[in-house]
């Protein structure tokens, strides 16, 4: 260095308090790292307190990583909160689970322009006393804004969809324009609930996606409430949060669905003052199926303490929350007679 031997001595000394890990946000008892002030006997109390209602706050709005970088001084991307890390996506994963003559919940998104439509289904099960959540999709993965080439459409939206095909978690477009076939999905849905007895609880959509297949579906199924989900914090954010913690606490079960995990690796948080929804970071991270399990879970939270929070009984239907099986064995009873 030039002219070393001329410098003065420093008069300032730079310190910085920070934790050593952002998962230590889950233990106060350690935060007197980052707020050296908590080492304090007068001061300690209030100041906790203080934190953990600002880190609780923050937790539910989505916005956790303001709290992380402002108050545990570790500096971390805060324009958009990731929705699930990672490890909680992977630890979800089983390698099966029996669906046939189960309870379900079924969320519906269907696809704009470049968008898959995407199916998911809720099953509510108990393992022991422990209530869980598996959680089942599947996609219908449109080309036309990829040069009708799946090999475009797999770089565009970072999915393998050739596997995830062959595997069954979805049905990438055959026709010669590269577009979804309503027909073809609403007639999956329907053969798939048969094939495998589910006792669908309830059917959850947007309604500004409401088209001919939510009609037809409707029309098709008498028996299942159908029921429209604004797509606003207001209506999202329950069912977002819930979805989250559950994760979190290692109740929610899935397989090795690349669809579902790329989705749900994608989401991130947005928050207003009504509540939190998720959101991408560009139009090809894909969340559809993301979209669609929030949706099913808005119903699904319910569950175990009110099964019939929300539905409408169709009072002039006796076959009203029965399945297709249960009335057809109603009507090849003993009891039934014309």
């Amino acid at each position: 260095m030039e002219k070393d031997s001329n410098r003065t001595e420093d008069s300032t000394l730079a310190l910085i308090w920070q934790q050593d890990d952002q998962d230590e946000v889950e233990n106060p008892e350690t935060w007197v790292k980052s707020n050296p002030l908590l080492d304090l006997p007068a001061k300690h109390d209030t100041l906790l307190k203080g934190l953990i209602s600002e880190r609780d706050s923050k937790l539910e709005d989505g916005t956790l990583n303001d709290f992380i970088n402002r108050n545990l001084n570790m500096w971390l991307q805060t324009a958009k909160d990731k929705y699930l890390k990672l490890d909680d996506i992977q630890k979800s994963v089983v390698s099966d689970f029996e669906i046939d003559n189960q309870d379900c919940y079924v969320g519906f998104d269907l696809s704009h322009a470049s968008d898959d439509t995407a199916y998911s289904f809720v099953f509510p099960h108990l393992n022991g006393e422990q209530k869980k959540y598996f959680i089942l999709q599947h996609s219908f993965v449109p080309l036309a804004r990829a040069d009708n080439s799946i090999i475009v459409k797999e770089k565009q939206d970072g999915i393998n969809y050739s596997n995830a095909e062959k595997l069954g978690f979805c049905d990438i477009s055959q026709n010669s324009y590269g577009l979804i076939d309503e027909d073809f999905v609403g007639r999956w849905f329907l053969d798939f609930v048969n094939d495998h007895h589910l006792k669908v609880k309830a059917f959850i959509y947007d309604p500004y996606q409401a088209s001919a297949i939510t009609d037809w579906l409707d029309n098709n199924m008498p028996e299942v409430p159908f029921i429209t989900l604004k797509q606003g914090t207001v209506s999202l954010s329950s069912p977002t949060v819930f979805l989250r913690n559950q994760f979190i606490a290692g109740n929610i079960e899935m397989l090795a669905d690349p669809i579902l995990q790329t989705c749900l690796a994608n989401a991130v948080t947005v928050a207003n003052p009504y509540g939190i929804k998720i959101d991408r970071t560009a139009l090809t991270s894909k969340i559809d199926c993301a979209d669609a399990t929030i949706d099913a879970m808005s119903q699904a939270l319910f569950y175990f303490e009110n099964p019939n929070h929300g539905l409408k009984e169709d009072k002039k239907n006796p076959f009203n929350g029965m399945s297709n099986e249960e009335v057809n064995e109603f009507f090849t009873s003993d009891h039934f007679s014309f």
